[in-house]
């Protein structure tokens, strides 16, 4: 780990240690720079938790209706990020990408809810919920009507799905009551890109989600690489060593794009909520992570060069 004594007991280590034994992880030579966005991502969570304990009093005392909602939304991002470097590490890398794909959206919605009329904006996050919820188990249920035979068990299936989401529904309902945040309102934002505007990132969407959502769909990009790199093999030398370095760096440039992101998202949490001493951290941590980024960039930059040598000699 850069800047970091491997046999020291210090903060960080015991930190990057637990991780790695709490998820099973026998690190490997190529990630040990990684560990270093395991610990940022670790760190800037853990700066939020430690100051909200001793914010919280305060928060409930001028009810603030809305820290532990988001608060909740932010950690979903974190145990996305957290699968992220997992994923890597274990050479799970085609997973890597559909889950920075799920933590980049989820971000961008933490962002565009604490922007502005963060009460609202929560109701209307959660009506858009229910509304599609409703509109699925309808077309499940019309869809089953049409299947002879087999029917009734599916059409008791979306009653039951419609009394569950009806109920959880209430629930919600009498939360926001009593917290005072709105209920029922609609207005959420239905097209993500339309989130990436209004948080200020539609370059994010155009140069990474974009990118990101053909892994999630499974169009024919990855196929594509393949059958290249099957042509070219066998007559292009270390063609193989080429295209894994690139996949790789691809990977580390999403996930710390991601990290930044939830940096950016944990950074207006901690701005919302009056959280001094989690912004200073994250200030920090943010810092850190866009330099990896610039560092694997510079990298891939290279790594590039080397790749249009290999496109050259091919063609």
């Amino acid at each position: 780990m850069i800047g970091v004594k491997v046999n020291s007991m210090d903060a960080k280590v015991r930190i990057i240690t637990e991780f790695l034994e709490t998820h099973n992880i026998d690190i490997s030579e190529p990630f040990i720079e990684d560990l270093d966005g395991v610990y940022c991502l670790i760190n800037i969570r853990s700066s939020i938790d430690e100051n909200l304990r001793t914010r919280v009093s305060q928060l409930l005392e001028e009810k603030e209706p809305t820290w532990a909602i988001t608060r909740s939304m932010l950690d979903r991002v974190y145990e996305q990020l957290e699968g992220g470097f997992i994923s890597l590490f274990t050479g799970a890398w085609a997973s890597v990408e559909v889950i920075c794909r799920a933590s980049l959206e989820a971000a961008i919605n933490v962002l565009y809810v604490l922007e502005s009329d963060t009460g609202n904006r929560i109701s209307q996050y959660m009506s858009y919920y229910f509304e599609e919820s409703l509109k699925s188990i309808d077309r499940y249920e019309n869809l089953a009507v049409t299947i002879p035979h087999e029917n009734k068990a599916r059409l008791d299936s979306a009653v039951d799905a419609r009394n569950s989401l009806a109920w959880r529904k209430e629930i919600i309902e009498a939360v926001f009551q009593q917290d005072g945040i709105p209920f029922g309102i609609n207005g959420w934002p239905r097209k993500i890109i339309d989130r990436f505007k209004a948080s200020g990132r539609e370059f994010e969407y155009r140069e990474i989600y974009a990118s990101l959502s053909s892994q999630v769909h499974n169009d024919a990009d990855a196929l594509v690489d393949f059958i290249i790199l099957q042509a070219l093999k066998d007559h292009v030398p270390n063609a193989s060593e080429k295209t894994e370095s690139e996949v790789f760096f691809w990977l580390r440039h999403f996930l710390y794009c991601c990290l930044c992101i939830y940096s950016e998202a944990a950074k207006a949490y901690a701005t919302k909520y009056c959280l001094a001493e989690a912004e200073a951290t994250i200030e920090h941590e943010t810092l850190l992570v866009s330099a990896r980024l610039k560092q694997i960039d510079n990298e891939y930059s290279q790594l590039q060069n080397a790749s249009d040598s290999l496109s050259a000699t091919a063609r």
